[in-house]
């Protein structure tokens, strides 16, 4: 799955649904339970987060992966650009339900400068997990947790960046795309507003540019009440460039979110 997303970044990026780091982040129970189901056809991939489903590949393969979706009644995310898997949705009955996530994106040509204080979360596993847990309020993010998204690839330990121990940014470098995402961001509840985060995502994007990045991407949420997180990634030139969209299948459009 991460050759084909590495792929079609190379071609289509950065207007491309899911990043490689995505698929690292998001095969590890982060959230405390099982979260990893694939479908594989030559070229293209159906990454099943719960009842949502990310695909990604190659374009004519988007009307049977949409189908397989419907099937099982999950929700499909797709970007407004991506047009081929918009209109596969459209064709199978799926409708959107609004947005999920801003999808921002960042040249790393010109970085402010590097803060002080950063620190790789490896140097302290404990300590960065419970950091983690600090900018969560329900995150169930364990040690174990911690230890097997490090025994992920394209995990790099110079690219877990912390701050002061108060906020982090943990980057994935796709060396075939030359792209990074930050995959998550957190800033400990306690400390929030006082710079921390942007220092963090600060550090990340140059070490990402170090490791041969020249685009990053990060996402926002979308909800009007917590706009937070997009004007911290864009306090740091990051630019809204597309917008995640939810499609519900034809057998949930009329149930209660």
């Amino acid at each position: 799955m991460q050759a084909i997303a590495s792929a079609r970044w190379r071609t289509h990026g950065p207007y491309v649904e899911q990043h490689v780091g995505d698929i690292a982040w998001g095969a590890n129970p982060s959230l405390g339970k099982e979260l990893v189901r694939a479908l594989l056809v030559e070229g293209a991939y159906a990454f099943r987060d719960d009842d949502v489903w990310h695909l990604g590949g190659r374009d004519d393969a988007m009307p049977e992966l949409v189908a397989r979706a419907a099937e099982a009644g999950a929700s499909v995310y797709a970007l407004e650009s991506e047009g081929p898997k918009v209109a596969a949705l459209r064709d199978a009955g799926f409708t959107e339900a609004g947005d999920w996530l801003w999808h921002c994106v960042r040249d790393l040509d010109d970085l402010p400068p590097f803060p002080s204080g950063v620190v790789s979360g490896e140097q302290d596993p404990d300590r960065r997990v419970a950091l983690h847990r600090a900018a969560w309020t329900s995150s169930r993010f364990t040690r174990e947790t911690y230890d097997a998204v490090r025994a992920t690839p394209p995990y790099r330990g110079d690219l877990d960046v912390v701050v002061g121990w108060r906020a982090y940014a943990l980057a994935w470098y796709d060396a075939g795309s030359a792209s990074g995402e930050l995959e998550p961001v957190g800033t400990d509840r306690e400390h929030r507003r006082q710079g921390y985060g942007a220092q963090a995502c600060v550090a990340a994007l140059h070490r990402l540019r170090e490791a041969g990045a020249t685009t990053a991407v990060v996402y926002a949420v979308s909800d009007p009440a917590n706009q937070g997180p997009r004007h911290l990634y864009e306090s740091v030139g990051f630019r809204v460039a597309d917008r995640h969209v939810r499609y519900l299948p034809p057998t949930r459009q009329n149930a209660a979110p």
